[in-house]
């Protein structure tokens, strides 16, 4: 998937910028991203228009369709100890500590093999998975025909989360789509209101991890989530030039050590997970 949101906000197209302060017209359509240079953009279907009139976001976690980044000379995941040098770190994740009743929210649901497992490791346990796009929605009423997943237990959301609300529509496998995205503190704020709590929060979500953890921790403990898991990623073009995606990272990850402990970190070829365990939460 090569998601590509046209917000309904206006973007100018010369330099310096196509959508924000550091993602510039070069960045955005240069021989970096392909072959066609400044012609095209980095996917062949992309013009100018299309990648500077609107906003490259990582919105969902599809990666199956992120294959094709391979051909933009970078790698997709960066290194896992690329801002403090930690090698991997095992260490067991009881996504729920024990807790009773259980409460996860998951920001991309993939092909929904979180979804399944966390839905048979604790059958009691209340999930909320965002997906803003519908084609990556389609196997949801199946699993609940069939009994897999409980309506009553797992809540689809059919939309993402980014640091701010945004609409447009992007495109996947299967076309044009209409996406939301809402805020994260938003949604997490709804979610408790309901709730009462959430013991657990993961993000795979192909690069929203940047803005959602910006928007997420400087206000933490308003929801005194004790469990996250994050899945980094590196190599897109939403994500800006490396060494800013880098500093990024590490500025957020300094965040992450003053407010909790590594509790497990993992690089493979399906990617580079942290867990962390924040600190002061119940």
């Amino acid at each position: 998937m090569k998601p590509l949101l046209n917000l309904a906000v206006g973007f100018a197209l010369a330099e310096p910028g196509c959508f924000d302060e550091y993602y510039t017209y070069s960045m955005c359509c240069s021989p970096l991203f392909g072959a066609e240079g400044n012609t095209k953009c980095w996917s062949s279907s992309l013009t100018f228009e299309r990648c500077c009139t609107g906003a490259v976001l990582a919105v969902q976690s599809a990666g199956r369709h992120l294959l094709a980044m391979q051909d933009y000379g970078t790698p997709r995941f960066p290194p896992l100890g690329e801002c403090r040098g930690y090698s991997s770190l095992s260490g067991e994740v009881d996504e729920c500590q024990g807790a009773t009743p259980c409460k996860i929210v998951e920001l991309g649901t993939q092909d929904g093999l979180n979804v399944r497992r966390w839905a048979r490791k604790f059958p009691n346990a209340s999930i909320y998975s965002l997906e803003p796009f519908a084609s990556e929605r389609a196997w949801h009423e199946a699993a609940f025909q069939a009994g897999e997943l409980s309506r009553e237990k797992v809540h689809f959301l059919p939309y993402g989360a980014s640091d701010k609300a945004q609409n447009g529509t992007a495109e996947s496998r299967r076309g044009q789509e209409t996406i939301e995205l809402r805020p994260i503190r938003d949604v997490l704020d709804e979610i408790l209101a309901l709730e009462g709590h959430v013991n657990f929060l993961y993000v795979n979500c192909e690069g929203c991890e940047y803005p959602v953890l910006q928007a997420a921790l400087p206000v933490w403990d308003r929801w005194n989530i004790p469990l996250l898991s994050v899945e980094w990623h590196a190599g897109m073009p939403w994500l800006g030039p490396e060494p800013l995606r880098k500093s990024r990272r590490c500025e957020l990850e300094t965040q992450l050590k003053l407010k909790g402990t590594l509790q497990a970190a993992v690089e493979s070829q399906d990617g580079v997970m942290e867990t962390w365990r924040m600190q002061g939460c119940a």
